[in-house]
């Protein structure tokens, strides 16, 4: 504890006291303000601390550091206040992978708080580090551009381009990948797989009876795997698959519909060389346009739809008047 450490426990100790105001906290929060006020800078890059007061120094003269200078600087002034404090060191940050619910935690995200002694309070958890790089609490480095030798720190950005969503994705399935094979080929020893037969009735069960579930398993499977194709065909995307092919069917009329020709103006030109198959086409392009642009179509209006195209049909008259 250096005389310049005392002297700037009491200039801010005096006007609390004065006030009687002192406490732990109230002093806590002038050391905070002590901090952002004054010209702090946060770097993974400081300058090395060469005096055996280390606190003193980096307080009154080099005042660049990262979470750690902060945290014991502050437990210090803390302790020669006769206040109780203690440095906490963790992590801050992480990402969460939604696949796995597991949270990945790097180095790059290591972290150093500080806790003080209150009355009333009792321990109280404050990052000192906060005050100076708020930026720092909410988001998380980029290691790799931050240790260069202009010691500016660098973070990562708040919302992701597509490239950085792609990577962020393939990170996540990269490890669902890892979390299947601990599961089900690393870890799934001999208990395993008893407890997994157990559990689906089969503990005492014979190879032949085995073999029978598994080709039974997989019937179902591909059984659901079909009937999930077919529910597909039903979803909104095949709108525009079912009217592609109406305008392919018209096509073979000589029919064309042109690049910039909407589905109204396009039935208004079938219409007029169709005439006999005008209800026909204005209906199939009200369906069209109700479930390409209205609500969200249900699956019966859906299949109604491919069925008025499929069910298309377009006479020799109504066709050698197209082709006039």
């Amino acid at each position: 504890i250096t005389p310049r450490l005392r002297e700037l426990v009491e200039s801010v100790r005096a006007p609390l006291l004065e006030a009687g105001t002192l406490n732990a906290t109230a002093f806590a929060s002038r050391i905070l303000n002590y901090l952002n006020e004054n010209e702090f800078f946060y770097t993974l890059r400081p300058p090395a601390l060469l005096s055996n007061t280390p606190v003193d120094e980096f307080l009154f003269e080099t005042r660049s550091g990262f979470c750690e200078h902060y945290a014991t600087s502050f437990t210090t002034v803390m302790r020669a206040a006769g206040y109780p404090a203690r440095i906490v060191i963790g992590y801050l940050g992480g990402e969460l992978n939604p696949l796995t619910d597991e949270i990945t935690v790097l180095q790059s995200d290591a972290h150093a708080w500080s806790e003080y002694w209150d009355d009333s309070l009792g321990w109280v958890r404050i990052d000192p580090t906060a005050a100076v790089a708020p930026q720092r609490v909410e988001r998380s480095i980029n290691y790799d551009l931050s240790i260069s030798a202009d010691g500016i720190v660098r973070y990562l950005p708040l919302e992701l381009g597509m490239t950085g969503r792609l990577l962020r994705d393939m990170r996540w399935y990269a490890g669902l990948a890892r979390q299947h094979w601990r599961q089900w080929f690393v870890n799934f020893d001999q208990t395993r797989q008893r407890q997994l037969l157990e559990a689906l009735g089969l503990g005492d069960a014979s190879r032949f009876i085995l073999v029978i579930a598994v080709l039974a398993s997989l019937s179902i499977l591909v059984a659901t795997a079909g009937i999930l194709f077919r529910m597909d065909r039903d979803k909104p995307d095949s709108v525009q698959r079912i009217y592609r092919s109406y305008c392919r069917k018209l096509e073979r009329f000589g029919i064309s519909r042109r690049d910039w020709e909407g589905p109204v103006d396009y039935c208004r030109r079938t219409s007029r060389q169709l005439p006999d198959c005008a209800d026909t086409l204005l209906d199939i392009t009200r369906l069209y346009t109700d479930l390409r642009y209205g609500p969200q179509p249900r699956p019966q209006r859906i299949r109604k739809f491919r069925h008025a195209v499929r069910t298309l049909k377009i006479d020799t008259v109504a066709r050698n008047r197209a082709d006039s």
